[in-house]
């Protein structure tokens, strides 16, 4: 499954129910739709899911190590004013630091350098 903005259309998280062909059947949230529970069935499983804090979204894509992902929803929230510029900054930072510790040199100090929040002598 995968999770769209609602304004500009773009992919901002993608969700994985298990093996391959596996598709969601049925999609629905709670009644008083709040939208902060989401039941999805399988032809074999149903799976609940609940709304978590964006920080705490964030940092789950970031272990999971789909930078991508994580930058991308980052830049979504902070459209919608859910986000400062700051924690752009920092998801940046962070993503540089998981590249250089993965040896991954030149695409981490592109990251860093996107990093506000750092000092020069940092970098």
């Amino acid at each position: 499954m995968e999770v769209y903005h609602k304004k500009s259309g773009r992919c901002i998280q993608s969700i994985s129910f298990g093996g391959e062909g596996v598709g969601a059947s049925v999609i629905a949230d709670e009644e008083v739709g709040s939208g902060k529970l989401v039941a999805v069935g399988t032809p074999n499983k149903v799976i609940c899911y609940r709304k978590l804090p964006s920080e705490e979204q964030i940092k789950d894509v970031l272990r999971k190590k789909n930078f991508k992902e994580a930058i991308a929803l980052v830049e979504e929230l902070e459209c919608d004013a859910e986000l400062s510029k700051d924690m752009l900054s920092f998801v940046h930072a962070q993503v540089g630091f998981l590249l250089l510790f993965n040896l991954h040199f030149e695409e981490a100090v592109n990251h860093f350098l996107l990093s506000e929040t750092m000092q020069p002598s940092e970098r």
